[in-house]
């Protein structure tokens, strides 16, 4: 009984308040036409108590009785208050609010400035499909997915596409002297001094933005290919500063860990750099070919007897990087600066037979041999790349680049050879 009393008492009291609840309602209105303002806000000063006005205009604001403070707001009107509203129990009453335009002012332009990205894979089918040559490719954001160390691993990728000696590009099986490389638009120069050949292990992922391969001819490219154009991008401006580190060291079977002779050199060789021991007598200066005999004995004593190599054991395949980005902002011009620093240190030995056989001998009824040898090569390979671009956005319309490559390369071979057998004919 006392909880039925306690339950009639709670609804009587909801009840009774409802019921004395008053409604504000009424039009909100364009002071100078006269037109109804849909969407405007009409809210209780200084409380969360608020309607929205429909279609017509009108609003409907449910409230306690008692004398309130009425705002109308909308955009582009002033703001209108209205003071001593009068809300009476269990009633409506009826306000129509008027608010007045605000003057025309034209509002300040605001001007968003971006790059527009290129290294994704969507930017990368949409410049497949705008091409009308066959032409295959590999965004920035697939190399960063495959872990790759250097453009030599990226290109292997794309199909048709094979690499020679690791650094090399093959392709439809024409070798790289048929190939033409373009870096940034701009062909680049040869990295080997007795061969049209660009060495891609000079160029490490973290500043490449995309690689594209053409296998067919078009009036934007160079005519003087037989394989394919391949164009490399680098990232020539970059929005935030980055730094990527990258070492690795690799296992090369029947070579690391084994016997393996050095020439004597400098010992700066390791970076391709010849600190002048090996630098010719000053005797060698002018064209030999006029000197006298004698003359020319003498100068082939002054030279170093270097027939035997160091022996040694051969450590691991060592490869080193680094890509660094930085922003720099000069007043309105912003400098961009692409840094890659790219080393490795490679060690090949080979071991095979030289055999050569004279002329078919019909009495013995086999060619008799002429000689057998082991041939065996020591091979150290030391290469050094920089990339260094500059960008300077001078508007939204005009830049400046300043690109740089630098390439070392030194080739160490020493040869031995151990006579098996010899038989001169």
């Amino acid at each position: 009984m006392k909880s039925l009393l306690l339950t009639l008492s709670l609804l009587l009291t909801a009840g009774f308040t409802y019921a004395q609840q008053g409604t504000l309602a009424g039009k909100v209105k364009d002071k100078k036409t006269g037109e109804p303002i849909i969407g405007a806000v009409v809210f209780i000063t200084g409380t969360g108590t608020a309607a929205n006005t429909d279609i017509d205009g009108s609003f409907n604001l449910k409230t306690q009785p008692g004398m309130y403070k009425i705002t109308v707001s909308y955009v582009s009107y002033k703001q209108a208050t209205y003071e001593n509203i009068k809300v009476e129990p269990g009633k409506t009453t009826t306000v129509d609010f008027e608010i007045e335009e605000t003057a025309s002012t034209s509002l300040n332009a605001v001007t968003i400035v971006g790059t527009r990205q290129t290294n994704t894979d969507i930017a990368l089918i949409n410049e497949l499909k705008q091409s009308e040559v066959v032409v295959s490719g590999v965004s920035g954001e697939q190399i960063a997915k495959s872990l790759d160390r250097d453009a030599a691993e990226t290109v292997k990728r794309i199909p048709g596409v094979t690499i020679m000696n690791d650094r090399y590009i093959v392709i439809r099986g024409m070798n790289e002297r048929y190939n033409t490389v373009m870096l940034n638009d701009a062909l680049t120069p040869s990295t080997e001094p007795d061969s049209r050949a660009f060495s891609f292990d000079v160029l490490p992922t973290s500043v490449i933005d995309r690689i594209l391969i053409y296998k067919n001819g078009s009036p934007e490219l160079p005519g003087d290919f037989g394989g394919g154009v391949i164009k490399v991008y680098t990232k020539n401006f970059a929005d935030e500063n980055t730094t990527s580190i990258g070492i690795s060291a690799s296992y090369r079977g029947n070579t690391t860990f084994g016997n393996f002779l050095s020439a004597p050199g400098s010992n700066t060789d390791f970076l391709g750099f010849d600190n002048g021991d090996r630098a010719l007598p000053s005797s060698f200066q002018g064209n030999i070919n006029q000197k006298q005999p004698e003359q020319l004995t003498e100068m082939g004593r002054q030279l170093p007897n270097t027939w035997t190599g160091d022996p040694g054991k051969a450590l691991p395949d060592m490869r080193f990087s680094v890509g660094m980005t930085r922003v720099l902002d000069v007043k309105d011009i912003r400098f961009s600066n692409v840094t890659a620093i790219s080393y490795s240190n490679t060690r090949l030995f080979t071991s095979g037979t030289r055999v050569k056989y004279l002329d078919f001998d019909e009495s013995a009824g086999k060619s008799p041999l002429n000689f057998s040898y082991i041939d065996e090569t020591s091979t150290q390979n030391s290469r050094l790349g920089i990339l260094h671009n500059w960008t300077a956005r001078l508007n939204n319309r005009n830049r400046i680049e300043f690109s740089n490559l630098f390439n070392q390369l030194v080739l160490i071979q020493f040869f031995t050879e151990e006579v098996l057998n010899t038989q001169m004919g």
